[in-house]
């Protein structure tokens, strides 16, 4: 069932774009407060073993997804069972992320207009990105990367006047426990969430270099993650995490002579598209993953049903700043199962019972 084909650097695009949509989850990382960009630093350096597991089952099961890889390894009826709560977590992912941009526009931009007329026609158009298919997505891909490396260098340069050094000191200011809690929820979820990767091996043209692949698209997704990071933090200081959406507090702050103002708007377009590309990505795992479970030749006719439950559960989850953070440790957790511990311990049943089996595999890439 696979839906067109992906470079190497469209590979590379993917997983960083991907990391460029999740620049809304750093305000949720209040625990370490002025600290972010070290555990920003700190998870990425953390999520390098990860990410070489991810790319060591991408090479040993060249050729199949993630579900696929779990039912060679685990057998049809344990690996149905992974597969099934693989699909209900990047439909949660799904259903999130949509919230959170429906969220970014009722609070900052038009606090009139009704939630469920931004969640259901940004998953409207997600939709159709799914339909016209991964190759095109993964196109759009290298397009979607420049605009973040575009407006953060461009509004970081206009706030330059306002930023100030002290605003990152005492370094490690934040308990070490606190700190080690907020490492693990930029190594779980936003880092975490490339376990989606997976997904794609089938579309790519070559495996050869994944692991220097996913490696160069897990620095790029961490370098705007880190750079928006310190943007914030240098101009906002210890206010950063008392605003919903902290880029957009820092941006409304640049007015060179009463000209160049109100550029909240280019951090509104940014989320936009890189929200788009992030969420396209995921409802595209979620089709595919169930249309493999129920055996469909293609993934098209679970677009619509899929879209209907993504928008309904986007709407009752969540629904408060208190609910959101009251179920924000129960997310981490199964965020941490599915990327963190599952990956692993695949890898490792899989080297302990020595597969793939070479009699079988050719049958399952098919």
């Amino acid at each position: 069932m696979v839906n067109g084909k992906i470079s190497e650097t469209q590979f590379v695009m993917i997983i960083t774009a991907f990391l460029q949509g999740s620049v809304l989850a750093l305000s949720f990382n209040a625990t370490t407060k002025h600290d972010t960009w070290l555990a920003v630093l700190a998870g990425f350096i953390l999520f390098i073993p990860v990410t070489l597991c991810y790319a060591s089952l991408a090479k040993r099961f060249a050729g199949l997804n993630l579900m696929q890889m779990s039912e060679a390894i685990l057998g049809p009826y344990w690996g149905k069972g992974i597969s099934l709560m693989y699909s209900w977590f990047f439909l949660i992912l799904l259903a999130l992320n949509v919230r959170d941009l429906g969220n970014f526009y009722t609070i900052q931009f038009m606090p009139e207009t009704p939630l469920p007329f931004f969640i259901i026609v940004f998953a409207a158009v997600c939709a159709y990105a799914v339909y016209i298919g991964i190759e095109v997505l993964a196109r759009l891909g290298v397009f979607f990367v420049a605009i973040p490396f575009i407006i953060i260098p461009f509004t970081s340069l206009l706030l330059f006047k306002d930023m100030s050094i002290s605003a990152f000191l005492p370094i490690f200011s934040a308990p070490l426990k606190e700190f080690i809690h907020g490492t693990h929820i930029i190594t779980a979820i936003p880092l975490g969430e490339t376990i989606m990767m997976l997904m794609f091996i089938p579309s790519l043209n070559s495996t050869e270099r994944i692991t220097k692949n996913a490696l160069l698209g897990l620095f790029f997704g961490t370098i705007c993650l880190l750079a928006v990071s310190v943007r914030n933090t240098a101009v906002l200081g210890y206010t950063e995490y008392i605003w919903s959406s902290p880029s957009l507090q820092a941006v409304r702050l640049i007015d060179i002579g009463n000209v160049l103002t109100r550029l909240d708007v280019l951090i509104g377009i940014g989320h936009t598209f890189m929200m788009f590309f992030k969420c396209s990505l995921l409802y595209y795992c979620v089709v595919l993953s169930l249309a493999q479970l129920l055996r469909l030749k293609t993934y098209t006719p679970l677009i619509l049903p899929i879209g209907l439950i993504a928008i309904t559960l986007s709407m009752i989850m969540n629904a408060s700043t208190v609910e959101r953070e009251a179920t924000g440790d129960a997310h981490l957790m199964q965020a941490s199962l599915f990327s963190l511990i599952f990956p692993p311990v695949l890898l490792l049943i899989a080297k302990l019972r020595n597969l793939p089996d070479k009699r079988n595999y050719s049958e399952k890439s098919n």
